[in-house]
């Protein structure tokens, strides 16, 4: 979601029209397909509200079944020769953004798109920077991946090298990275809030919240998209001068509270670089950071209900954690979890559908808490305030005691 916040953003800057790239599976997944933006954000909604003319990869290099067979095959063979794909495959110019294609190699993602979509890469790098471009450090705006002075690794300058170029396609390697050290949030502000999802995946969210939660008032209403205002919207069926009126909702999915709770490879952030020998304390607090004890979010959950008025709310969680330890101890504390493979979430939504309907239950809780170094949870603490006004909670991230110093 943030590679496409910033490619929309530099869109807009640019004054081109966004070609979206289907999700595309990646080590998080075991799958080897992809799907359509579309599926799950209003894009209708966010052009008319950003003014940025959008559309999908799919429709500007659509592929017969028999191609898209040929391309899934070539991704299931990675770089391996496979000459019914050579024949098919055209070149594509690429330009080198914060070195991918370059000096950084392309991640699985990124091939498993091309191959699927028939074309080879052919990348270029960029056009010199402007003499006006503020050149920043790399450390102070937390670029530690990349010391090629001359890569773009910050949105004003590729902005600034871009803006007069007439090609009719630019195609960058890369945009997940990118910095925005003077934004202050612009991105988000004038972009991430602005992708809604649409009413089939927030119906969907609402009915399995009804099923995990019997008994839960949630009203009764249908999601739509008809206003740009705010949250998603819903439409309200009733009788007399009301009926079919659209309103403001705070809570579309009902009163709850969500958690995050993030585990696999998120440890990998929280590692120290070069790392030998015994944990000190403050790697041991910069890794709660990642992967957060669960008694912490038990405390933060009690502080949330005590923020309701001492109301027993509903507790809903999101997590990616496969062990039985965690498993067992949500539901001994009488949470509950969502387990897709339980349900026809990718049936019914596709794929990406379970992560899809996650990201709405967790935008739309009365009480969010997260896990503070998830992309997931950093998301969806964005919809809360931009869309319900609501500040996220957090677990605490040190013990509440520990032996004193020899």
């Amino acid at each position: 979601f943030i590679a496409l916040e910033n490619a929309a953003y530099l869109a807009k800057r640019l004054n081109r029209t966004l070609i979206i790239p289907p999700i595309t599976t990646n080590s998080h997944d075991a799958y080897n397909s992809n799907q359509r933006w579309s599926d799950f954000y209003d894009l209708p909604r966010f052009t008319a509200t950003t003014g940025i003319a959008v559309t999908e990869w799919d429709d500007v290099r659509p592929l017969t079944p028999e191609q898209a067979l040929i391309g899934r095959k070539q991704a299931q063979m990675g770089g391996k020769v496979y000459a019914p794909w050579d024949q098919l495959a055209d070149d594509l110019q690429c330009q080198v953004i914060y070195g991918f294609g370059d000096s950084e190699n392309l991640h699985t993602t990124e091939w498993t798109f091309a191959r699927q979509f028939l074309f080879r890469p052919r990348f270029v790098r960029p056009p010199a920077r402007k003499s006006w471009t503020k050149i920043y450090e790399r450390k102070t705006i937390n670029v530690k991946d990349n010391s090629n002075m001359d890569d773009i690794v910050v949105m004003d300058d590729l902005v600034d090298r871009y803006k007069d170029v007439n090609d009719p396609l630019l195609f960058l390697s890369h945009s997940f990275k990118l910095r925005d050290p003077e934004g202050k949030n612009r991105v988000w502000n004038e972009i991430g809030r602005h992708f809604y999802f649409v009413p089939k995946v927030m119906e969907y969210a609402r009915h399995l919240i009804e099923h995990r939660v019997p008994g839960m008032t949630i009203p009764r209403t249908r999601v739509s998209s008809s206003n740009n205002n705010g949250s998603n919207n819903v439409t309200r069926h009733v009788q007399g001068d009301e009926k079919n009126q659209v309103e403001e909702s705070k809570n579309p999915l009902g009163r709850y509270i969500a958690l995050h709770i993030r585990r696999g490879d998120i440890v990998q952030k929280c590692r120290s670089p070069g790392k030998t020998g015994d944990n000190t304390e403050e790697d041991e607090a910069l890794m709660m950071r990642c992967i957060t004890p669960l008694g912490h979010f038990s405390e933060t959950v009690e502080r949330a209900r005590s923020l309701a008025g001492g109301e027993k709310l509903a507790v809903i969680v999101t997590t990616d954690s496969r062990t039985s330890e965690d498993h067992v101890t949500i539901a001994r504390l009488g949470w509950r979890r969502l387990n897709h493979a339980l349900y026809t979430t990718e049936t019914e939504l596709g794929i990406f559908g379970p992560a899809m309907v996650d990201a709405a239950i967790l935008a739309s809780a009365e009480y969010f808490v997260g896990t503070y170094k998830s992309t997931m949870t950093k998301i969806a603490a964005e919809r809360q305030r931009s869309w319900y006004g609501r500040e996220p909670l957090y677990p605490r991230t040190k013990p509440l005691w520990a032996p004193p110093k020899a």
